[in-house]
């Protein structure tokens, strides 16, 4: 099997386009590339949540995608990108074309998308989520933080994936600290699997 990145690149090759693309790798460090973006194009037909796209989104890149899985979760249709048909090739090279050339809409775009990012994935938002989907059944916030329990493998889980926006968003470990008061008592319906 032929990794993808050498595909890519003999089809460049082939297409005789290979002098106007970078082929960077593994890059360990994505914000500093992203900043220097104009646009994200995610073109997938499938996508759980659309971590990339917020990370574009959370750099001020505004993103032209699939209307497909979570993505419009994270995209504002007209606000923070543009979202087209699944296969929408055409409709996406036109929404990316009209937004690059037009500077005044890209700025108003741009900074919607940062601000959006922030406000809806910051550490206070993302936390309070939790806190609601937690102690939905709970009478009060306080019956969350009772006796200390130890953490399961569900609940490191779910801070793990609230860490990992950290190098975009200003989420880190300290999330993990304002979460584990709600994890202590949360019963983990995979226990005993």
């Amino acid at each position: 099997m032929v990794p993808i990145g050498l595909e890519a690149e003999a089809e460049a090759r082939e297409l005789g386009v290979a002098d106007s693309v970078l082929f960077l790798g593994k890059i360990d460090a994505i914000a500093p590339l992203l900043a220097g973006a104009d646009l994200f194009l995610l073109t997938s037909d499938k996508e759980s949540f659309g971590l990339s796209a917020l990370e574009a989104l959370a750099s001020g890149v505004p993103v032209i995608g699939a209307d497909a899985g979570g993505l419009p979760e994270v995209v504002t249709q007209g606000v923070t990108g543009h979202l087209c048909a699944v296969g929408g090739v055409d409709a996406m090279a036109h929404a990316s074309v009209a937004l690059v050339t037009t500077p005044a809409r890209w700025q108003v775009m741009s900074d919607a998308a940062a601000a959006e990012a922030r406000r809806r994935f910051s550490q206070g938002a993302v936390v309070a989520q939790y806190e609601a989907v937690i102690c939905a059944d709970a009478r009060s916030t306080a019956s969350c933080h009772t006796t200390p329990a130890p953490v399961t493998i569900t609940q490191a889980v779910i801070l793990g994936l609230v860490q990992g926006f950290g190098e975009l968003l200003p989420i880190s470990s300290s999330a993990h600290l304002a979460l584990a008061p709600y994890f202590l008592n949360f019963t983990d319906p995979g226990a005993g699997i």
